[in-house]
C-alpha cells in the first residue's frame, strides 16, 4: 500500500473511531444499515463477474442500458449503491436481494473483507464517483475499473489534485467520460489520454429513452397537442415562465404547458406564481382526481424524478438554471428526444455550443424573448434533430472493445 493510500485509510480508521458512540447507537437501533457498510459479508459469486455501482436511483437507471447490453439479470454479478433507493433500483431490475449490497466504508479492510473469497473481472463506476479506497483496492489486485457517464467538476479536480489521493491509481483507470471537459480534468488527474474517451451519458443513450405515447398518456395530452415543457425552474426564474406563457398565447399559437419547478419546496411558490399570472395551474399529482387537463390549464409537475421521461412528450423543453447564474441545468434530458431547446443567458453546460451551432438549442435573455421564440419554433417546427452528441451505449461499448476491458459474448447480450 503507497504512503497516500495509507494515509486515506488511516483518515476513514479515525473518522470511525470518533463517530463510534454515533455508529454505535446506529448499530443499537438499526439505522443506516451499519452492520453492513462496516462489516461487509464475503461476496459468494462465481467468478467471473462483474461488480457495478451507482450511487443513488438516478445512478443506477444510468447503468441499465449498458448492464443490459452486457447480460442483465442473465449475469450474476454484484451490484452496489451507497442508497436505500439505489438498492431498490437494482432491485426493480429484477436482481435477486443476495446479489446486491450497500457500498461499504471505502477502507482498505471493507474490501479485504468483501473480496475475502473472490475479487471480480471488472469494476464499473457510475458518473461522480470517485472512491480511492475502492480504486486501489482493485488496482492492487489488478482488476481493471472503468467509469462510464463520468464526469469530474473543477473543485473535485483541484481538490483531487491537492490531495494527490487517486495519482497512484489513475494511470490504471478507464474513463468514458461525458463531455471533452470532463475528459481533459480526468487527463489532469494522471488518467492517460489513450485510457479516455468521450461517450456522453447512459442516462441519454437512445435505448434508454421514454416513449412518447406514455409520456402523453401520463401528462393527459392528446396526440395533436404542442407541448412546451418548462423543466427544472428555479423559483427566481417563474417569472420569465409567466412572461413566455403570455407571450405565445399572445402570438396565437396553440400549445399546452408544463412546469416543472427543480426543487420540491417550490411547488406552492410556483402554483402561486402561475394563478397570480392568471393561469390555472393543475398539480400532476392530482391530475387523475380533476380529470382531464383543460387548453387553459398549466400543468405543475409536483412529482420528483419524472422529468426525463415527461421531456419524451414534449415539442419544446425550456431549460432553467440559466435565468439566474447557476450555469443552467442539463440540456441534454431534452436534446436526447430530438427537442429543441431555449435557454436562459447564463448557460455553461459543456456541449451546449454544438447545441446552438446546429441549431437545435437558442439563448433568450428573458422569458418574452423566450416566448417569442418558442412562438416562431412552433409555427415552423423543423421536426426531431438528429443528435450532435454520440449514443453513449454505443460509444462506451466501442471504447471498452478498443481497451480490451472484459467483455461478454452474444449470447449473454
Amino acid at each position: 500500500m503507497s504512503t497516500r493510500a495509507f494515509c486515506y485509510d488511516l483518515l476513514w480508521k479515525s473518522g470511525l473511531s470518533a463517530g463510534s458512540p454515533l455508529l454505535l447507537l446506529a448499530w443499537a437501533t438499526g439505522r443506516y444499515e451499519v452492520r453492513d457498510r462496516l462489516f461487509p459479508k464475503p461476496l459468494d459469486v462465481p467468478f467471473p463477474f462483474w461488480m457495478w455501482h451507482g450511487a443513488s436511483a438516478g445512478e443506477v437507471r444510468g447503468l441499465r442500458p449498458l448492464w443490459e447490453h452486457f447480460g442483465g439479470v442473465a449475469s450474476v454479478d454484484v451490484h452496489l449503491s451507497c442508497t436505500r433507493t439505489g438498492v431498490a433500483m437494482w432491485s426493480q431490475f429484477g436482481i435477486e436481494c443476495t446479489h446486491i449490497r450497500l457500498f461499504p466504508a471505502d477502507s482498505a479492510a471493507s474490501w479485504a473483507s468483501m473480496c475475502r473469497k473472490q475479487y471480480p473481472a471488472l469494476v464499473i463506476v457510475s458518473e461522480t464517483e470517485l472512491w480511492p479506497g475502492l480504486f486501489h483496492a482493485m488496482v492492487q489486485r489488478r482488476v481493471p475499473v472503468l467509469l462510464v457517464s463520468a464526469r469530474v467538476s473543477q473543485r473535485t479536480t483541484t481538490l483531487m489534485k491537492a490531495s494527490r489521493l487517486l495519482t497512484d491509481v489513475a494511470p490504471a483507470l478507464f474513463v468514458c467520460a461525458q463531455t471533452g471537459d470532463d475528459a481533459a480534468r480526468f487527463s489532469s488527474l494522471g488518467v492517460p489520454c489513450e485510457q479516455t474517451a468521450v461517450c456522453g451519458s447512459l442516462k441519454w443513450c437512445r435505448g434508454s429513452l421514454a416513449n412518447r405515447a406514455d409520456a402523453r398518456a401520463a401528462m393527459q395530452m392528446d396526440g395533436d397537442d404542442r407541448v412546451v415543457v418548462f423543466g427544472s425552474v428555479h423559483r427566481e426564474e417563474m417569472s420569465h415562465v409567466v412572461s413566455a406563457i403570455e407571450q405565445i398565447r399572445l402570438a396565437r399559437v396553440s400549445s399546452r404547458f408544463v412546469v416543472a419547478p427543480r426543487h420540491m419546496t417550490d411547488y406552492d411558490y410556483a402554483y402561486t406564481i402561475l394563478k397570480r399570472g392568471g393561469l390555472r395551474p393543475l398539480r400532476l399529482s392530482s391530475l387523475a382526481h380533476k380529470g382531464i387537463l383543460t387548453p387553459e390549464s398549466v400543468l405543475l409537475v409536483d412529482k420528483m424524478g419524472v422529468l426525463a421521461q415527461l421531456y419524451a412528450g414534449a415539442d419544446v423543453a425550456v431549460i432553467g438554471g440559466a435565468w439566474v447564474p447557476l450555469g443552467g441545468h442539463n440540456p441534454f434530458e431534452a436534446t436526447a428526444y430530438g427537442l429543441p431547446v431555449v435557454y436562459g443567458p447564463h448557460m455553461e453546460q459543456a456541449g451546449c455550443n454544438l447545441l446552438e451551432a446546429s441549431g437545435q438549442a437558442t439563448r433568450a435573455h428573458d422569458g418574452r424573448m423566450a416566448g417569442a421564440i418558442i412562438a416562431d419554433i412552433l409555427r415552423n417546427y423543423p421536426g426531431p434533430f438528429q443528435s450532435v452528441i454520440p449514443d453513449a451505449l454505443a460509444a462506451t461499448v466501442e471504447a471498452m472493445a478498443r481497451w480490451r476491458l472484459p467483455s461478454r459474448s452474444k449470447a449473454h447480450d
